[in-house]
This record gives C-alpha cells, sequence and structure tokens, in this order.
C-alpha cells in the first residue's frame, strides 16, 4: 500500500448514473497525485482549499517515526509540488503531542494560510489546534507570536473539524468538545493576532448541547448577513444550530436555533445557496449499511418540501450503479 496523500480531480460534467468518468491528464499527467511525506505510517489529506492563483493546498496528518504531525502540501495548478512552499512544496507541523491532525483549511484574503486540527503539547488529552502559515509556508510570528496555537475550549477533549474565516478576518473554528459527560458542538471565534475574540459571547467560546449524547459539529458556514450556521452529527441525525454575529442563538432558527432531520447517522458537511437554503449531506440509514443521504432546508430552518418531496433524500451507490 501507498501510505501518502492522494489528490483525486476528475472530469464529471454531464455524468450519468453507471457512466464512465475520466481522469483529467492535464493534471500530473494521469489525474492523480500522491505524497508521501517520508514517514513509515500512512498520510492523510481531510481538506483541500483553492488559492486564487489556482494552487491546491491539501490539509492532513503524517506521522514522523514517532507521532502524528499536521501535514500540509501545496500543488500547482497542473497537480505538481510547489517547491516555493516549505521544503519542496511540504509542511509539517508537531505541536508536541501523539495525535496531531489538521482537518481543515481555509486561506485568508492576504493569501496566509490557516490550518486547524486537533492536538495537545504534551497531555494525552487534545485541544483545538490552530497554526498559520505565511504565503511561503512559513510560520506566522503575527498570529500568537508563534504561528501555532492550542486552545483549551472547556478543559477536556476537543477537536476542531471546520474553519471559516469572516470578511474582517477573524476566524471562526468549530469542532466537538466534552462537557464532562457527552460530546458538544464547540465554536470559537479569534481576532486576526490568534487572541480569542472576547465580543463573541463574551469569552470567545460557545457550547451547545444540540440533542443529547454525541453531538459534533462537523461544518461551519457564513450566511450574506454573517450569521453562523454550524451543522454536523447530532446524537444519530443531521444537527444545525445557528448563532448570531455575537456568539448568542438565533431563535429565528428552526426550533429555538436547531433544526434535527429524521433518524440518520449525521450530516459531515453542508454548503448555502445563494437563495439561503441549506443543502447537507451525509450518512443516511441504509439496509444492510449506511446511505449517501441530502436533506435541504429553508432560510428559516425548516424542511424543504420541494427538495424530492419531503427534503431528504438517499441514495445506495452500489445498487444503483
Amino acid at each position: 500500500m501507498n501510505n501518502a496523500i492522494t489528490i483525486f480531480f476528475l472530469f464529471v460534467s454531464n455524468l450519468l448514473v453507471g457512466q464512465i468518468i475520466n481522469l483529467d491528464s492535464t493534471f500530473n499527467s494521469t489525474g492523480l497525485v500522491s505524497t508521501d511525506f517520508g514517514g513509515l505510517i500512512d498520510d492523510r489529506a481531510f481538506s483541500i482549499a483553492l488559492q486564487t492563483d489556482g494552487k491546491i493546498v491539501a490539509a492532513g496528518r503524517s506521522h514522523n517515526g514517532l507521532d502524528y504531525d499536521f501535514a500540509i502540501a501545496r500543488y500547482n495548478p497542473n497537480g505538481i509540488l510547489d517547491n516555493s512552499f516549505g521544503t519542496n512544496g511540504l509542511v509539517t507541523i508537531d505541536f508536541g503531542g501523539y495525535t496531531d491532525r489538521a482537518q481543515s483549511v481555509a486561506i485568508q484574503q492576504d493569501g496566509k494560510i490557516i490550518i486547524v486540527g486537533e492536538g495537545s503539547i504534551s497531555s494525552p488529552i487534545t485541544d483545538f489546534a490552530i497554526a498559520r502559515l505565511n504565503v511561503d509556508g512559513s510560520l506566522d510570528t503575527s498570529f500568537n507570536h508563534t504561528g501555532l496555537l492550542i486552545s483549551d475550549i472547556t478543559g477536556t477533549n476537543e477537536r476542531a473539524f471546520s474553519v471559516v474565516i469572516q470578511n474582517d478576518g477573524k476566524i471562526l473554528v468549530a469542532g466537538q468538545s466534552y462537557n464532562g459527560s457527552d460530546g458538544d458542538f464547540a465554536l470559537a471565534r479569534y481576532n486576526s493576532n490568534g487572541d480569542l475574540d472576547t465580543t463573541f459571547n463574551s469569552n470567545g467560546i460557545v457550547t451547545s448541547n444540540i440533542n443529547g449524547v454525541a453531538d459534533i459539529g462537523n461544518s461551519v458556514k457564513l450566511q450574506t448577513d454573517n450569521k453562523i450556521v454550524l451543522c454536523g452529527q447530532a446524537s444519530g441525525v443531521f444537527g444545525c444550530i445557528r448563532y448570531k454575529t455575537n456568539g448568542s442563538i438565533d431563535s429565528t432558527f428552526g426550533q429555538n436555533g436547531i433544526i434535527l432531520s429524521p433518524p440518520s447517522y449525521g450530516a459531515f458537511d453542508f454548503d448555502i445557496q445563494t437563495d439561503g437554503k441549506l443543502v447537507l449531506v451525509g450518512d443516511g440509514q441504509g439496509t444492510p449499511t449506511s446511505d449517501i443521504a441530502l436533506y435541504r432546508f429553508d432560510g428559516n430552518g425548516e424542511v424543504d418540501s420541494t427538495f424530492d418531496y419531503d427534503g431528504h433524500v438517499q441514495t445506495d451507490l452500489i445498487n444503483t450503479l
């Protein structure tokens, strides 16, 4: 097995069920690129972002022989590693703990790169881990003086899964925190220098119990009015919550600020249409295995019955093909 990050680019225009798709041969000659960070254990990419110049930034984890690190690679539009970034196109970041893992990457307007995930300095307990890189891949020391930040949300295990950058440069980081007995959605907002933004819920942090035991905030997005939507897995269903810009829950959305789907496994990502509707994607409860599930809600958090009649579609790809 090739223990390397693999990036896939596919032509999928006019794709029909059962139709063979063609890899884009203008990308690394084959449509595929595999990048080995040099460790002995698997390298994995979890997030990707496109720069305005078409360069591609992929972030995930690699193993340095002792523990896992953040791993970031930048590719030119043709799929070749960008040698102007880091060392031969690669950057690894060791926060000091064993399980450092980058889960999401975003590009600032000035080209600087924000990477978030989970990490720790030495304890087995993980916290939100955030790094900011200059355009050349070096650590940006204007961010928390070092370019690195371990952010303790609740004093117990925390993991960051998503990042979005506001137009004013503030940084929203979302994920999961533990309240001592179960998991909650967690959201933190930082000023551009890495300090928690105390205008957001008074301390820069808000945690929310969405649906009980196992709530995980997987994806955060900004609406055009700057309200913040966080969606994810909510104890066996798709769940979303909407916050006002000050971090308070927007009670005009769904039921007291929260929407929940019928039983599913949970949403892993979502996007906001230009008309404000939310499209969520994740696992649905299939037989005997899970299926791809989509839900669509309107801008008020109500099920959109114009989407497959009941706001929900579930697809078993294997049986469909």
